[in-house]
């Protein structure tokens, strides 16, 4: 006997069969995870260092080209990439398919932390992360004003980013930029 004579014969099984089947279908598609970008580990180390009031051309050359000079001599790197941005320094180590990030990382943040000393003062410590996809922003804003920086900066840092903070799904913002209110006090010795 074959499957086309069960089939003619005794009309119930293929019908048990494909509802099974069926039914089988519609349960693991309901079981499906959807991500909008699924868990993927991509072997890229980023280091940030935030410099204060400095211009871009000061970045690089008294932050960025220390950091990429210490971190080049990594095992494993296959692009290397600098941004000298105003205020801040961001390089971004990409490497080969077959290393484990987080070794690298910590590999790297002993490098840095071996020219520690030659970077500037004002500099804040250098930051090190990990990239994971999950953690990238879904949007950037840049925005500009004829206002006075300061107060246009109060404005965003108590105005604006409360209010888009609020709004259901979002994680966190961060302000990148513009100058903060600063207060200096001057002694005089004298007195």
């Amino acid at each position: 006997m074959n499957i086309t004579d069960i089939s003619i014969k005794r009309t119930t099984i293929p019908v048990v069969v494909f509802t099974i089947l069926a039914l089988a279908g519609i349960y693991s598609y309901t079981r499906l995870n959807v991500e909008l970008t699924p868990n993927i580990d991509v072997p890229v180390n980023v280091v940030m260092t935030v410099y204060p009031g400095a211009a871009p051309s000061e970045v690089e050359s008294s932050v960025t080209k220390k950091i990429e000079n210490a971190v080049s001599g990594m095992e494993g790197i296959d692009v290397l990439t600098s941004y000298s941005l105003e205020n801040m320094s961001i390089v971004v180590v990409q490497l080969k398919d077959d290393m484990d990030a987080d070794i690298s990382l910590q590999d790297c943040e002993r490098k840095v932390n071996m020219i520690q000393n030659d970077l500037p003062e004002d500099a804040e410590l250098p930051q090190f992360m990990k990239m994971d996809l999950n953690m990238l922003p879904i949007m950037s804003m840049a925005v500009s004003s004829d206002i006075p920086e300061q107060e246009f900066y109060d404005l965003i840092n108590l105005n604006v980013v409360p209010y888009i903070s609020q709004i259901k799904g979002v994680a966190s913002i961060e302000i990148i930029g513009g100058n903060r209110r600063e207060i200096q006090i001057k002694a005089d010795a004298r007195k």
